[in-house]
């Protein structure tokens, strides 16, 4: 019994020893974080972070899947700064322990490709990796502050905070736009790169009549385009082979410019003066209303018109009577000849 005993503790002392002089795990702080590689993860969401790259120690935008990843993995490009600016790369032998030839030590870059296979393309850029998403849209989905609305309903539903998607609780009714039913609708709406509104241009700005062409061109004489997002959005667009404005669905990105929030403003925007928008193959489109207006127009004009004729018809029959009844009054009174009175027998 005392021969297996001192066996083990001899067995117990020579791991001690092995795992000493191999060298053990030093806890990780906030320069080892630093470090780390980038690691865009096995997930296939694509949230904005930053990480810190210590070979140019910047912080540097990629797109994290949604798992997998490591620490240096920060929202904002302020976080990584105030977390990491000045650390520079760790010598190739710093923090290890035991002998270890020089030719054994992988350089830095082999490291990180080696810890960090995303399935993607790091290097490409972020118009190339997101959808995108004007302004003006962005501010109405993705900006707004949630809105439960007056009604008394419980409806669980997402919005955007602008780092992530958090859960409120939706009245029913009289809300906004940044109102989702799942979180990954909500993902897939806003997580974007976001580019300037076009064909909103103010009055007074100096364009040139091809600017105006072509900006007429993408505002009224492109067809739809819902965009590759997911959400439900109603919007007018105009429709140049009717000549009118119609609604539909939009996705929430990307897209063109031939999309407008009211009726109103794709009319004035469309079918204006068409001197404002430079040439459009020469025809003049009317929407509903204008089409409307210009039917009774003619059919008064008409009208007036065969009112006028009928006038004029029966005062000419009028005048005609009058003068064949002052002819018949300036006839000479004819008194009877001899010819016409009767004869008279002769008496014997």
């Amino acid at each position: 019994m005392i021969q297996v005993w001192n066996l083990g503790v001899l067995l117990l002392l020579a791991v001690m020893v092995r795992a000493q002089s191999e060298g053990t795990p030093v806890p990780l702080n906030s320069t080892d974080i630093c470090r780390m590689p980038m690691v865009v993860g096995n997930c296939r969401a694509s949230f904005p972070r930053y990480y810190y790259n210590v070979s140019n120690q910047t912080c540097t935008l990629f797109f994290y899947g949604g798992c997998g990843g490591n620490n240096n993995s920060f929202n904002t490009q302020i976080e990584c700064e105030t977390s990491c600016a000045g650390v520079k790369a760790e010598s190739p032998n710093a923090g290890v322990t035991g002998n270890v030839l020089d030719t054994e030590v992988p350089e830095p870059n082999m490291i990180q490709r080696r810890m960090a296979q995303p399935a993607d393309d790091e290097t490409a850029s972020p118009q190339d990796l997101l959808p995108e998403m004007t302004s003006d849209d962005y501010a109405e989905l993705c900006q707004a502050s949630p809105k439960t609305g007056p009604c008394r309903a419980s409806h669980k539903r997402f919005y955007y905070d602008g780092r992530s998607c958090q859960p409120f609780v939706y009245g029913g009714c009289s809300g906004n736009k940044n109102n989702y039913e799942t979180e990954e609708l909500c993902l897939n709406t806003c997580t974007v790169t976001v580019v300037p509104s076009k064909g909103r241009k103010g009055p007074g700005a100096d364009e040139s009549t091809e600017d105006r062409s072509a900006d007429y061109h993408d505002a009224c004489m492109v067809p739809s385009d819902a965009g590759p997002c997911r959400a439900a959005i109603s919007k007018i667009y105009f429709d140049h082979i009717t000549g009118t404005c119609q609604s539909f669905i939009y996705g929430g990105c990307r897209g063109n410019g031939n999309r407008y929030e009211s009726l109103e403003e794709c009319i004035a925007r469309c079918t204006g003066d068409a001197a404002k928008h430079g040439g459009h193959n020469g025809r003049v489109y009317m929407t509903p209303a204008f089409f409307l207006v210009a039917v009774l127009a003619v059919i008064s004009a008409l009208a007036l018109a065969g009112l006028i004729l009928i006038t004029l018809r029966h005062s000419k029959m009028r005048r005609i009577n009058r003068i064949n009844t002052d002819k018949e009054e300036l006839l000479p009174y004819e008194l009877p000849s001899e010819e016409s009175l009767p004869k008279v027998a002769e008496s014997p």
